[in-house]
């Protein structure tokens, strides 16, 4: 048996490791393939360390394959994200899915999901009524099916883990509605702290509160969050200076939009609308805040000034990364034309042959072989830009993402 996992690893921690064990123990000779977010994740950020060390925190803590979802996916809604990451684990040829969630119950996630699949008119209208009264679409989309469904089900949305379940269910429904294949799901209850808790305060704690500890010089309870691989890697990147944060960004998006913003009110949106989910309210409240910003640039700051009831903190990040990035609204296509691989162990290894013989698209398994692909050429000039990033800080050269080798465990 041939098991995904979707994950970032931003970073891996005692929690991932649980979940790794867990299917470990129940599915003993499974191979285990993780379709992991590259060098930017669905927050709408850098990661804090770049695709390659997180992949071999992932080898190390006993996964057999990591491939990249494509940057486009990533740094999108919970709907693309999940797009992106089930079809690459389909193409991979996986036989179950499994993924961490909230809720106690799969049968409640899957009736939600089945419900998104099959959009009533009244749904839709209550979204609309919804969003007219200001509210972000998470939040528009949760209180419509309250109304239209069932009231019991609102507490399986109201978590990070639990959105993205019913995505990943959502996708794996559609794909079994139209081909021969069935693939199988199954979640995992998450442990310890919650998704969003931003403090340690146990062993199980979320990737979060550890980015916060290791921004804020908070080292000292870190090892015992993490395996011990991981925090040997983090604790390099902290003494080298070579951790990734947000603000480490905000030069690249000051230039980019003192570029767009040289024009026109009116010019400067329609530019800015090119942008992945970028809507006109937003463009319009990101040229009037740059503009008129007085302050020294931090994306942070910026992206605070411009929150409000109707766009979240990480729905207005990922359209500020997308303009950093360059990905455009047309680049969002429910296609995947690569798969990246960063990672393999000699299990892995062992069933690369056999994937590659029935892939219909490239996988990509030399930097090099990629360079006559398009899409794989974006994708290393944002890592490329990630790397430039990380290279500033150290003081060093970057090297390019195309000359990179792959992890071999």
């Amino acid at each position: 048996m041939t098991i995904g996992i979707i994950t970032e690893f931003n970073p891996l921690h005692n929690g991932h490791k649980y979940l790794i064990d867990t299917i470990r123990n129940k599915y003993k000779d499974a191979t285990i393939i993780i379709a992991m977010s590259g060098d930017f994740v669905q927050r709408g950020e850098g990661a804090i360390l770049d695709k390659y060390k997180r992949a071999s925190m992932a080898i190390d803590a006993g996964v057999n394959m990591v491939v990249q979802i494509p940057t486009v996916f990533a740094l999108s809604s919970a709907n693309y994200f999940a797009f992106g990451a089930i079809n690459t684990l389909i193409k991979l040829g996986v036989d179950k899915i499994i993924f961490g969630m909230e809720a106690n119950n799969l049968e409640d996630l899957t009736a939600i999901a089945t419900f998104l699949n099959h959009e009533t008119d009244e749904f839709k209208e209550l979204i609309k009524a919804y969003l007219l009264d200001g509210l972000s679409y998470p939040k528009a989309r949760m209180l419509a099916i309250k109304d239209c469904y069932n009231n019991s089900f609102i507490e399986e949305m109201n978590s990070s883990n639990n959105i993205l379940a019913i995505e990943y269910i959502r996708h794996i429904l559609l794909y079994n509605e139209s081909s021969n294949k069935k693939i199988t799901y199954e979640g995992i209850i998450r442990q310890g702290q919650n998704y969003n808790d931003s403090e340690i305060s146990n062993k199980l704690t979320s990737a979060r509160a550890i980015r916060n500890a290791l921004s804020n010089n908070n080292i000292s309870k870190l090892k015992d969050c993490t395996t011990s691989f991981s925090y040997k890697l983090l604790m390099e990147a902290y003494n080298e200076n070579s951790l990734v944060f947000t603000d480490d960004f905000s030069d690249i998006l000051f230039y980019k939009l003192l570029d767009i913003c040289k024009y026109q009110k009116q010019d400067a949106i329609d530019k800015l609308l090119f942008y992945n989910d970028m809507s006109e309210f937003l463009a319009a409240s990101i040229y009037t805040k740059f503009i008129n910003w007085e302050e020294d640039f931090k994306i942070t700051s910026f992206i605070n000034s411009l929150k409000s009831k109707n766009y979240t903190y990480s729905r207005i990040s990922r359209c500020l990364f997308s303009i950093i990035l360059g990905i455009r609204k047309k680049d969002l296509k429910e296609e995947i034309h690569f798969i990246n691989l960063l990672s393999f162990d000699n299990k892995g290894r062992d069933i690369l042959s056999h994937i590659k013989k029935e892939l219909d698209i490239p996988l990509i398994s030399k930097n090099s072989k990629g360079k006559n692909i398009k899409e794989f050429l974006d994708e290393s000039y944002m890592s490329d830009l990630y790397n430039s990033v990380v290279a500033k800080k150290i003081g060093k050269a970057y090297k390019r993402d195309i000359k990179k080798s792959i992890v071999k465990n």
